[in-house]
Order: structure tokens, then C-alpha cells, then sequence
């Protein structure tokens, strides 16, 4: 039966490494924010949007420039916000990946965009950055198959602080 959500679901790449490898130049970019991010986040930061603004410009300065031009699609995967969702809930199980939570939602800013960020295909602005809400909240509906994902996905973990490398660096 199809997936009324998401048809392109079950053709969707769902291991960490091919995700990764279909567009290496995509996911490295966003490593290279988040891992800004989350360096940011430990040094007591606090501005989510800033913080992502800065990550943009982090990735620019590292050599992946400002994202494809279709706001319509996310910033370096060019992919739909949901598709793009449930891959960095797989890609985030990578060892040098392990982002929690908080981090995550710089990546929505820096990939999905916003009002707050002025582009993307985003419409929420993430109001008071319920990173609970946003992130965890759309993890638990993909661990149970029902964000348009559907069977055959690797479950999602929240990470801690302690398990993420560039906040303990």
C-alpha cells in the first residue's frame, strides 16, 4: 500500500553511510554547523537562530557556500523537510555524528529554514525553541513509523551532551 504521507518514503535511502554518500558534499555541510553548534552550545551559548546563522556562514567559510538556491527544498540536501528529517534522525546514529537534541534544532534552522532565518521551506518558526516538542517530538512519531516514514527505518536515540564529541572538545 502506498504511503499517502510521504509516496517516495519506501525508495528513501535508510542506512546511515549511503545517506551520507548520496550527497556527501550536503551532509558534511551540515556536520561542519552542527558541530559548530554545538561547540557554541557549550560554551553556554543560547541564541538557536544566531547561532545557526553563524553556522551557515561556518560551513560557507569551510568551503560549502550558502546552500542551494531553491528555498522551497532544504538548504544543502535540497530535499523536502520531512525526507531530510527522518535521514538525520539515521545519519545522527553515526558514531561521529551523536548531536542531542538541542544541536538538532540549530540544523533545522541551518537546513529547513524559517521566518526567523529569512528562506527555506519551513513555516514554524520554532516558537521558544521547545527542542522537546520539535525534535523529540517528531522522533518519537518516526521511531513509531507515523512521520510518513513508515516501516524499515533504523530507530532514532536521544543523545546527550556527554555522547557528543564537539561539545566535550
Amino acid at each position: 500500500m502506498p504511503n499517502a504521507i510521504r509516496p517516495t518514503a519506501a525508495t528513501e535511502l535508510k542506512d546511515a553511510l549511503s545517506i551520507v554518500e548520496s550527497d556527501p558534499h550536503g551532509w558534511w555541510a551540515i556536520h561542519t554547523a552542527l558541530s559548530y553548534g554545538a561547540s557554541r552550545l557549550a560554551h553556554g551559548d543560547t541564541g538557536l537562530p544566531g547561532i545557526a546563522r553563524d553556522a551557515i556562514r561556518r560551513a560557507a567559510d569551510a568551503g560549502f557556500g550558502q546552500g542551494r538556491p531553491d528555498p522551497a527544498t532544504t538548504r544543502y540536501t535540497a530535499k523536502r523537510i520531512m525526507a531530510w528529517q527522518d535521514a538525520l534522525y539515521v545519519v545522527n546514529e553515526l558514531p561521529e555524528w551523536r548531536f542531542p537534541d538541542e544541536v538538532l534544532l540549530i540544523g533545522w534552522f541551518v537546513e529547513c529554514g524559517g521566518p526567523e532565518m529569512g528562506r527555506g521551506p519551513a513555516r514554524s518558526a520554532f516558537r521558544d525553541y521547545k527542542v522537546q516538542h520539535y525534535v523529540g517530538g517528531t522522533r518519537a512519531l518516526y521511531n513509531k513509523g507515523d512521520h510518513g516514514n513508515g516501516p524499515g527505518w533504523p530507530l532514532s536515540s536521544c543523545w546527550s551532551p556527554d555522547d557528543c564529541r564537539y561539545m566535550n572538545a
